[in-house]
């Protein structure tokens, strides 16, 4: 432990209340910059003394005790501590819930290799709590990539059950294709049926009048169709960025400009097909 520290610790039993809650907020200040500096050990150090300071004198301002236990687990993690950083996000998340907290709760989860059941009850603990689609898609995409393929459909579900709007649907449905490993006519026949259950229960006609919404949900669709294009999927692809097409606004000419060169070179692939 560093100098500054010990003697940061020789005050605590001298000071009145309010001045060790000062002294807490300095510890977590530094403890921060040694986390910046990827010291870890030395962040921990003054850290966990801002957590002691901040529990005995009963912070008021919970967010920035919750933000210094946050950083804590990202120590802990960072050198391993998976079980010990579990338990600083937990303290956190009681204290002030903030998304980054729950995205975090999370991930130490996955670290510890919780079972399909406690990460699904977990998750679905999280989505009732406003955790927010987009987070929750990019904690899907995460399951995928650990080979958690069952835990990400369960996901998938969850979210569908509580999903609102155009965009969100469509993002869903991304998700959902990218899971499933298809042949090349499977996944046009998936498409072309998906995309027409999609119109028939959402109104994606909105999203054309809908600037923000609108260029968001058409990227998502072209960027969706160049994945389908690098695997040489070209007449899926197409239809994707047909679909693009339809969804996007009028005022978005720069997407629009991209997607037309898209549509261009696809169709330019599809006749070099048909001609082979």
């Amino acid at each position: 432990m560093d100098q500054a520290l010990h003697e940061a610790k020789l005050f605590v039993p001298v000071v009145e209340s309010a001045e060790k809650l000062l002294l807490a907020q300095v510890c977590s200040s530094v403890g921060q910059k040694y986390h910046e500096r990827k010291n870890y050990k030395a962040a921990i150090s003054w850290l966990q003394t801002a957590k002691e300071l901040f529990t005995n004198e009963g912070c008021p301002n919970k967010d920035i005790a919750a933000k210094a236990l946050q950083i804590l687990c990202d120590c802990f993690l960072n050198i391993g501590e998976c079980d010990v950083a579990m338990d600083s996000i937990r303290e956190a998340n009681e204290l002030s819930s903030s998304k980054i907290g729950l995205d975090r709760e999370l991930e130490c989860a996955l670290l510890l290799k919780w079972t399909d059941e406690d990460l699904a009850e977990l998750v679905r603990k999280l989505i009732s709590s406003d955790w927010g689609m987009q987070r929750a898609l990019a904690f899907a995409e995460k399951l995928k990539e650990c080979d958690r393929t069952a835990l990400a459909r369960t996901t998938l579900e969850m979210l569908r059950r509580t999903c609102e709007s155009a965009c969100d649907a469509l993002s869903l449905l991304v998700f959902e294709l990218q899971l499933t490993d298809i042949s090349q006519q499977e996944m046009v026949e998936m498409s072309e049926a998906s995309l027409n259950n999609l119109v028939r229960d959402v109104d994606t006609t909105k999203l054309s009048h809908k600037p923000t919404e609108g260029a968001k949900a058409m990227n998502k669709a072209i960027l969706f169709a160049a994945q389908l294009f690098d695997k040489e999927f070209y007449e899926a692809a197409n239809i994707w960025f047909r679909f693009a097409g339809r969804i996007g606004p009028a005022s978005d000419v720069a997407g629009r400009a991209k997607l037309l060169r898209w549509i261009s070179r696809t169709n330019l692939k599809l006749d070099c097909v048909q001609e082979a």
